[in-house]
Parts: structure tokens; sequence; C-alpha cells
């Protein structure tokens, strides 16, 4: 007998393109997906936080270094906003997987590697919690990926 997930356990994709409502960087969203998470509305939730601030392939523009992950001001200039706004949804992503680890449910977070991210507390303190892991996968002809999960 195969087993399956019950419906009410599978979601459509959410993402900013197809709504407002799916805006983690909205207060109210974000605190709308943590009582989700607490509640364990899914079993699986794949993130995938905007990388272009982050991303190596940027380097001339990027303000983004291992010891200043959530920006140096003084490396290019004042700080982008897409900077700022990049790391914040960096953190409350990965503040939800760690709820999703803690309530004892899967998750997915992909990002290009090597990435400063790894440097934010948040993503010390995921990558410290057992069982969760990080694995590099090739994405077609755009370099290494990162995975992290559980």
């Amino acid at each position: 007998m195969r087993r399956v997930l019950p419906a009410a356990k599978v979601r459509p994709p959410e993402d900013i393109t197809y709504d407002r409502n799916h805006d983690i960087l909205n207060d109210r969203v974000y605190e709308r997906k943590k009582k989700e998470a607490k509640d364990r509305t899914t079993f699986s939730n794949h993130y995938a936080p905007r990388c272009a601030t982050f991303s190596q392939t940027q380097a001339q523009y990027n303000q983004r270094t291992k010891q200043a992950p959530y920006g140096d001001p003084d490396a290019k200039g004042p700080l982008r906003p897409d900077v700022v706004t990049d790391s914040k949804l960096a953190v409350r992503i990965g503040a939800l997987c760690k709820i999703h680890h803690e309530v004892g449910d899967a998750f997915a977070i992909e990002h290009p590697f090597p990435t400063p991210m790894m440097q934010f507390q948040t993503y010390k303190e995921l990558m410290g919690m057992p069982g969760v892991f990080y694995s590099p996968s090739t994405t077609a002809g755009l370099g290494r990926s990162t995975g992290i999960g559980r």
C-alpha cells in the first residue's frame, strides 16, 4: 500500500509573483506564515530567497563579504535597498525553517553556493540543529546551488 499525504497537507505554490499575500517581507504575511508553520499546515516547505545580492556572478556590485554578510557599506558605497530587503527575506525564511524543523516538518532552501547567507546568525543556528544539512547541487549552466534541508 502506498502512503500519500492528506490533501490538507498539500497546497499550491506561493510566490509574490502570484499574489502580494505571499510576500514574506510584509509583516502580516510573515506572522501568518509563522502561525501556519507552528500549526503544521503543510508537511514540506520549499523556499528560494532572492539571490541577486548574494551571487558571486554580481561580484562587481556585491556589497556582502564573509565578514559582513548583511552588507558592507564601506565596500561599494551606501547599501543598496535590495541588499537590505534580501537580507530581511533570508533571515525570515531561516526563522520559518527553524520553526518547521522544531515541529518536525520538512523544508528546503534553494540558494546559490557559496553564499554569505550561511554567515547569518539564523543560518548558523539552523545548520547547528540535528538533522539539518546542506547539499550542493548543479543547476543547468548556472553553477552550484545550495540545498539546505531537513
